[in-house]
């Protein structure tokens, strides 16, 4: 049986924003260099942001769709910095990332994975969750506003030209409530590996209303050198003061299996090729990016190089993923490449996550999942899975968990 989640120490959970305070706004909006946003629109966002940031609590539900066909429901629970419960349904993958205090639970099928509790709590999970909803309404609940702190993201390397204008939309009714709207409109370019500078376009269009006045539908539409992309959302039965059962954040592991019975965590040489240590070469490959191109390691020749074994539906892949986004933003610059090595079996879902998610580095995608090629030829039975190889074209790190930053800063520091 494959094993699909491991347990993965966290250390970030959400890239650091940098804030500048605006006296006249409560909560706070980040300036974002290259953004403009119209004074009712800062007033809308800002009254939601007070909602939030004063809850006692929250639980709310959420819809989405992917270009008019569903992809996926969740339901969120939370209470404080050290207590939630998200669930997630797709197709046939269920999904529950539990936070109880010091305990941080996966769960995905039969099977579970139990971990001490990431640095940055509730809050910061929640915004990894890969949805526009389940962002904004972090950002929120952390007093921050949503927009600004996901628009932040494109002031970094390896965006390019980054340029956007939110404006407050007229009031209009959807679900029958009368909601008020925000609409974020950004361009900029990103360079391909050949080189190549491709335009994109991120459009957000967020609809806010009811009691408490929350938000309660997301459009989010990427455009990719003309290619459109649409992900909506909705975000219903949601309470800010809620009463949880007794039960909501306690872990019930009755009729599930803990993954370190089949070769978790501390058994490394049970789920990838025991050949794979510091200091020996890793295997030759050929394969092809989600794009279509070609992509071999000795395309790489004398850069770092992360290989990440990943799937949109690993629960610590994607909690792991803003460490590994972190370092990649940080070192990128200075000689890392990262080389995502995809899982996924649904190609509009994997392609709709990297979009959302801003992953700007290549991945390797052949749609068979657990017998895809490369996967294979590394042996990896169970994910996350990372190698990093060093400038001399050796692993330099194999499975560096919670310390992808250090082992990267080694590995580009070596002669």
């Amino acid at each position: 049986m494959k094993i699909q989640l491991l347990a993965l120490p966290l250390v970030a959970l959400l890239p650091a924003c940098a804030k500048a305070q605006l006296q006249s706004l409560p909560s706070a909006p980040t300036a974002v260099a290259g953004a403009t946003m119209d004074s009712a629109a800062i007033k809308l966002l800002d009254r939601a942001t007070a909602n939030y940031k004063g809850a006692s609590g929250l639980r709310f539900r959420a819809s989405s769709t992917l270009n008019g066909k569903e992809v996926g429901n969740s339901k969120v629970s939370f209470s404080g910095p050290k207590m939630l419960s998200a669930e997630r349904q797709s197709g046939k993958n269920s999904l529950r990332l539990l936070l109880n205090g010091d305990n941080f639970y996966v769960v995905q099928g039969s099977e579970y994975s139990k971990q001490t509790a990431p640095p940055g709590g509730s809050v910061q999970l929640l915004g990894t969750l890969g949805s526009t909803s389940s962002e904004m309404i972090a950002a929120m609940l952390d007093g921050k506003n949503p927009i600004s702190t996901m628009l932040n993201q494109y002031t970094q390397a390896p965006f390019q030209g980054f340029k956007s204008s939110t404006t407050a939309l007229a009031p209009r009714v959807l679900d029958g409530d009368v909601l008020s709207g925000v609409q974020s409109n950004s361009v900029f370019n990103m360079k391909a590996r050949d080189g190549a500078a491709h335009a994109y376009g991120h459009q957000v269009t967020a609809w806010f209303g009811g009691s408490p006045f929350a938000l309660r539908r997301v459009q989010t539409r990427y455009t990719v050198d003309g290619k459109v992309l649409t992900l909506s959302e909705r975000v219903f039965e949601q309470d800010l003061s809620p009463t949880f059962d007794a039960d909501v954040f306690k872990f019930n592991g009755a009729g599930l299996k803990p993954i370190s019975d089949e070769g978790g965590a501390g058994a490394d040489e049970q789920y990838f090729d025991a050949r794979l240590k510091v200091g020996a070469a890793p295997f030759a490959f050929n394969a092809k990016g989600l794009d279509g191109k070609a992509i071999s390691l000795a395309g790489y020749k004398g850069k770092v190089v992360l290989m990440d074994f990943w799937a949109t539906w690993c629960g610590p892949c994607v909690a792991s993923l803003p460490e590994l986004k972190g370092a990649y933003d940080k070192y990128h610059g200075k000689g890392l490449e990262v080389v995502g090595i995809s899982l996924d079996e649904d190609k509009s879902a994997l392609t709709s996550f990297i979009k959302t998610r801003q992953m700007a580095w290549p991945q390797i995608y052949d749609g068979k999942g657990w017998e895809s090629v490369v996967p294979g030829v590394y042996g990896v039975k169970a994910i996350p899975f990372m190698l990093i190889i060093g400038k001399d074209g050796k692993i330099s790190s194999v499975n560096p968990r919670g310390g992808i930053d250090a082992a990267v800063k080694a590995a580009l520091a070596a002669s």
